[in-house]
């Protein structure tokens, strides 16, 4: 996540607020940047007043993110199980296990545990997955899903003939079903960890759900020394990681806050 200044991305990644400790006007000083909120600006005498709750209330909408419901959340199982049939059988005798109904640590499903993964510009992973961020984007989902795991394997080139058709399952040469996810122990036994299907799949299982590695694995420190250029994995396991999810506000919410606003007053012409 781009962030236009620091007073934004101590907002969003750092400082965390709820109703028994407001934030000050100085904090939430960058929306006023915004030409949506420029006009409220000048009505502000003093930034290091708290924010009046009732205010608070208001803005919380605009912040913060409204979780969605699990039902809603889009994933590549119908296009899977249509590529690969003898999926479906598996999910159905609990072999191959949804995020959702798989049991992860501490009685919550992997689903559920994402809600506590930190990722930049969103309250948790989960509002990641819920806006879908994942369809198409395999192995960054991975990457940033593989902070859940220890031991963790990352198979950044893969191919795996459940995605042929879909978004980005096209390799650079051309390859059909390009793919990447992650292996993990998990209670003790190896599992592939499909971001894209959110399915939980037995590594015995792996060459009947035709998933094949086209690279050797790369394991956290490679991912960390190889393949992060722009620091984005170190940000997410070193310096994000340490910081809880627990009442985070949404970049993106109000990303799409702003954008829906400049939408709206463009179709009114103003």
């Amino acid at each position: 996540m781009v962030y236009t200044n620091l007073d934004e991305y101590e907002f969003f990644e750092k400082k965390r607020f709820e109703d028994n400790e407001l934030p000050r006007w100085k904090d939430i000083d960058f929306i006023f940047k915004e030409e949506v909120f420029k006009k409220f600006k000048n009505r502000i005498s003093d930034k290091e007043a708290i924010v009046p709750k009732e205010i608070w209330e208001i803005l919380k909408k605009i912040l913060y993110y409204k979780e969605a419901d699990i039902a809603s959340i889009p994933n590549l199982r119908k296009e899977a199980i249509n590529n690969v049939p003898s999926m479906k059988s598996y999910i159905e005798n609990g072999e191959i296990i949804p995020f959702e109904k798989f049991e992860f640590k501490e009685g919550k499903t992997l689903l559920e545990a994402t809600k506590d993964v930190n990722v930049s510009g969103y309250s948790s992973l989960y509002e990641y997955f819920a806006r879908g961020k994942h369809i198409g984007s395999c192995g960054f989902t991975s990457k940033l899903m593989g902070i859940m795991f220890k031991d963790v394997n990352f198979i950044r080139s893969g191919q795996a003939l459940s995605v042929i058709g879909t978004e980005n399952s096209v390799g650079k040469n051309g390859l059909q079903g390009s793919h990447a996810w992650v292996e993990a122990k998990i209670n003790g036994k190896s599992n592939i960890i499909d971001t894209s299907l959110m399915l939980v799949i037995p590594v015995e299982l792996k060459e009947k759900m035709g998933y094949r590695n086209l690279r050797p694995p790369m394991n956290l420190d490679e991912l960390l020394q190889y393949d992060d250029p722009d620091e984005k994995y170190y940000e997410h396991y070193k310096i994000l990681s340490k910081y809880s999810t627990k009442a985070k506000a949404s970049d993106e919410t109000y990303k799409q806050y702003i954008r829906e606003r400049k939408r709206d007053d463009l179709c009114r012409g103003e």
